[in-house]
């Protein structure tokens, strides 16, 4: 195993190093709980003061952190998005590594006050595809890589058997069938609760060990299969619902972890062009269908403030919002139309 060096991501951890950050620990599961472990863990390393927020505070702190994760999905999670967007009037705003699905308007922050990590390629392509400004946009990795090779170390034993821990949730591929061994220990916590360091290091331990007495893993949990890793146990991945999986193992475990496996069960899963294919997976008529609607909702919504006898004083800053997202997404689709009409007049001048 390789620990990873000085990458983009440590480097920036450095250059904060003895400042004092509001950190906003992704709400979720024990694998987020892990993930806030090891930031935690690379905060104390660096020497970065923080003060812990749960997802819907307000701060007016120069530095926001908001740790890493999958939830800036579009369609799936919004937390992380309303921290983005609560917080583009303070001074600095990062996103620890992420996978990033869509949410372009919120990635226009990035020519605001916004940085972020993606820690894998799919979502760093998307994110520049989607308006990500290049110069605050990088390449990384989850921020449990980061740890030392030999972290867990001292609870490193052998075992026995086969621990599944696959998904019951809505991220499931549901490509393998669950059996009545199967426990999705994730779960054992869930919710906004990864403030206190202490209870991240105790709920981070207590997955290591029940993980312990087994021999091998089968999972598409993804933090269940990199602590199992670290754990030197006999791990087999499989695909979650979308690419996330399959693009962090790529990134940073096929090396770094030799004997675990990657067992591609979903017949839809292929990242190999997902970052061309994004934009160009729209049937015309569909997205005519969608610019139609799109613009008749723009007139329903300012003939419904036209009409509205109720003087908010907030009225003017709804009205700009609204129509901000609607002309980004109208810009999107277009951009989209306009690809598939250049890609079908290739095709025929072929």
């Amino acid at each position: 195993m390789n620990q990873i060096q000085d990458d983009v991501f440590t480097q920036f951890l450095k250059s904060i190093s003895g400042k004092n950050v509001a950190f906003f620990p992704k709400s979720g599961n024990a694998g987020d709980g892990f993930i806030a472990y090891a930031t935690y863990t690379l905060f104390k390393k660096y020497n970065i003061s923080f003060t812990s927020y749960s997802q819907d505070e307000i701060v007016d702190e120069e530095i926001v952190l908001i740790g890493g994760g999958g939830n800036l999905i579009e369609g799936k999670y919004e937390d992380v998005a309303r921290i983005i967007w609560h917080h583009r009037n303070n001074k600095k705003v990062v996103l620890l590594p992420h996978t990033i699905v869509g949410y372009k308007e919120i990635l226009a922050e990035t020519n605001n006050n916004l940085e972020i990590f993606c820690r894998e390629p799919v979502s760093y392509d998307l994110a520049i595809l989607n308006g990500s400004k290049r110069e605050k946009t990088h390449l990384a990795h989850d921020v449990t890589f980061y740890l030392e090779d030999t972290h867990f170390s001292d609870l490193v034993r052998e075992g026995d058997g086969i621990l599944y821990a696959l998904r019951t949730d809505g991220e499931s591929s549901r490509s393998f069938p669950l059996n009545n061994k199967n426990t999705d220990i994730s779960l054992s916590w869930n919710g906004d609760l990864w403030k206190d360091p202490t209870f991240c290091m105790y709920a981070t331990y207590s997955l290591a060990s029940y993980i312990n007495p087994f021999a091998s893993v089968l999972t598409d949990r993804l933090h269940i299969s990199i602590l199992s890793a670290f754990l030197n146990k006999d791990v087999s991945l499989m695909p979650n619902d979308y690419f996330k999986n399959q693009a962090i193992y790529n990134h940073s475990m096929k090396k770094r972890f030799p004997t675990m496996k990657f067992i591609n069960t979903s017949s839809n899963l292929n990242i190999d062009n997902i970052s061309q294919n994004q934009f160009v997976n729209f049937d015309k008529a569909e997205l005519e269908k969608k610019i139609k609607d799109l613009k008749d909702e723009i007139v329903r919504i300012t003939e419904m403030y036209d009409n509205s006898q109720a003087h908010l004083a907030n009225e003017m800053a709804i009205r700009e919002e609204l129509a901000r997202k609607f002309q980004i997404k109208q810009d999107d689709w277009e951009e989209q139309y306009e690809i598939l009409e250049r890609s079908s007049s290739s095709l025929k001048n072929r």
